[in-house]
């Protein structure tokens, strides 16, 4: 379960974004294992420390950053999405998807 309990943006791109204040380790096992992996087969992965979230909304204005009251999402799959910037928007495809089950 992955709690969400931070309000916030990504600026200057005024994406909104809800996120986790701790990540389970779980989670941090598996990003490190996916960075291990690209780093193995020479590809280039992100440098930037690993912030669970879940965007929210694009273009605004302002957002207040902030602690709320917390959202259980219980995580079940993993997926590898493509996105693609278009004039109307973002566009996202799923390339693959994984029963999180099937990695522990």
């Amino acid at each position: 379960v992955l709690s969400l309990d931070r309000l916030g943006e990504f600026r200057p791109t005024g994406i909104a974004w809800l996120g986790a204040e701790v990540t389970p380790i779980e989670l941090d096992r598996l990003v490190r294992a996916l960075r291990g992996g690209l780093a193995t087969e020479a590809l280039p992965g992100e440098r930037r420390p690993f912030h669970a979230h879940v965007t929210l909304a694009r273009r605004c204005a302002a957002v207040a950053t902030a602690t709320i009251a917390p959202v259980a999402w219980r995580v079940e799959r993993l997926a590898l999405v493509a996105s693609e910037l278009r004039p109307s928007g973002p566009r996202y495809r799923e390339l693959a998807g994984w029963p999180l089950a099937q990695l522990r």
